[in-house]
């Protein structure tokens, strides 16, 4: 049986040695031809439309059928996040989103909520972020009655039971006693607050003192002043029939009653960071670095063009400059990126790098010396085409369900982009020139006016940083005894 085996793969690569050596081989009519010079047509965007429906007390439901699968998804979007919790009790709104799942709802334990939903195979998950909370729910269609009761009195009905509370609090706790172990994670954090300011919600960081000050009550009006029909928005996507899922959910969240929502005050973010160069120690032999400054609001009037640039510059892999400059050229990086990213407020540009320590400062100068040329060279033909046609066929697969078709709707309308937003997209992209992406970067890119940030082993950076610029050391709160 070997020996047969060993003599059919011996023929068939004879057989291919022979067809390449023949002189008919370069008649094969696709055989010079080069992925590149590939043409294609344009892809049509043009997802189904979920129905969307206004309960009588206010809350808004996306509805799509799909019946390929027996399940069924359902997810709450609430403008509720962590921008709003109290100063003296940051990290509120992420304890919530902890508790509301683990500690009980309606009645009933958070222990018998998971028996309940291990015996129909569903699921149920709670978090909150910086701008808006979810609670999730997946199940079979044929449990769908009995999961969904159990996801409404879940976000609806929470008890907020002690014990998982004062579990959440540790857990948060060590935490912040483990937070300064990944480069990265320093690096991330300490850019936001070195850029928006250590006071701004969107740069904020709970303490010891701020998770061990959060009560119960306090939970509880957190959730009794948010989680609010008139504040929430549904999606709902599967096997079932629209009319009869839409009553359902009626039926369900009649007693839910709305609430006039009034949010916290929360200051402008201000131009007002110190530019300049900044070390953090930390004993380890590669270095994070992060470059950048404020970046743009939500729904820029250049939005279009400022994805371009991004992908141009540096978002799109190995594509971009950044990519093909420091990592694939020089070998500075074995990761780099760059992408100005959009914010309710004010977002981030951020141009990002790992790198061995002794590469730092050279990392350093040549990724400001390609932001800087995005400022004086347009865009190539060949990157406006590789660009758009990046991001438009990325765009077009991150709806390619309904369950992402229905989702993508309601965190849109709740973020307060146009109904027309995810069709109108990819024409948007299509449209952006060359001078558009050379005016937006001229616009928002700033290479003299940078927050520069590395975090590795100060003895091994400190020299060479002193050619790029004066170093201010940054010293790390630290919290290894939990506080």
């Amino acid at each position: 049986m070997k020996a047969a085996y060993r003599v059919r793969v011996c023929a068939v690569l004879l057989i291919s040695v022979a067809l390449i050596c023949s002189p008919s081989w370069g008649s094969y009519p696709y055989a010079k031809l080069r992925p590149e010079s590939l043409k294609q047509k344009p892809l049509q965007f043009s997802p189904p439309e979920p129905h969307r429906a206004v309960l009588p007390n206010g809350m808004v439901v996306y509805v799509l059928e799909d019946r390929s699968l027996p399940l069924v998804s359902v997810a709450a979007y609430v403008k509720a996040g962590s921008v709003y919790d109290p100063p003296e009790r940051i990290g509120l709104a992420s304890i919530v989103g902890s508790v509301m799942r683990t500690g009980g709802a309606a009645g009933k334990s958070g222990d018998q909520i998971d028996e309940e939903l291990e015996t129909i195979a569903a699921s149920v998950d709670c978090s909150v972020g910086s701008e808006y909370a979810t609670v999730r729910l997946s199940t079979l269609s044929r449990h769908c009655e009995k999961a969904l009761q159990l996801f409404a009195d879940i976000l609806t009905k929470p008890d907020f039971q002690e014990d998982k509370l004062n579990l959440a609090k540790q857990q948060a706790l060590e935490a912040i006693r483990r937070r300064n172990d990944y480069p990265y994670n320093i690096a991330s954090r300490e850019f936001a607050r070195l850029v928006y300011g250590k006071e701004s919600p969107w740069a904020w960081i709970s303490t010891p003192d701020t998770i061990k000050a959060i009560r119960r009550s306090d939970l509880v009006e957190f959730h009794s002043k948010f989680y609010r029909p008139n504040n929430t928005i549904l999606a709902v996507s599967g096997d079932f029939k629209k009319d009869e899922i839409i009553q359902q959910l009626n039926g369900l969240f009649a007693s839910w009653q709305a609430q006039e929502v009034v949010f916290p005050k929360i200051q402008p973010v201000e131009e007002r960071f110190t530019p300049g160069l900044y070390l953090i120690h930390k004993d380890v032999p590669q270095s994070v670095i992060v470059m950048g400054h404020l970046g743009v609001r939500r729904l820029s009037p250049e939005r279009y063009a400022i994805q371009v640039l991004n992908s141009v510059l540096g978002a799109e892999g190995f594509i971009s400059r950044m990519v093909s400059r420091v990592r694939t050229e020089r070998g500075l990086a074995y990761s780099v990126w760059a992408a100005i990213s959009p914010g309710a407020d004010r977002g981030l540009f951020r141009a990002v790098a790992m790198t061995r320590s002794s590469n730092a400062a050279e990392a350093i100068k040549l990724m400001r010396e390609t932001i800087a040329e995005m400022l004086s060279k347009p865009p190539s033909d060949e990157e406006m085409a590789v660009a758009k046609n990046t991001i438009v066929n990325s765009f077009i697969f991150e709806y390619d369900t309904p369950e992402k078709l229905v989702n993508a709707r309601a965190e849109l309308e709740l973020l307060g982009y146009p109904p027309d937003y995810l069709k109108t997209f990819p024409d948007g992209i299509r449209a952006v020139t060359k001078q558009d992406v050379l005016a937006a970067a001229r616009k928002y890119l700033n290479p003299d006016k940078m927050v520069i940030l590395v975090v590795g082993n100060s003895a091994e950076l400190r020299k060479q940083l002193q050619e790029v610029g004066s170093v201010t050391d940054l010293a790390l709160e630290s919290y290894e005894d939990g506080g």
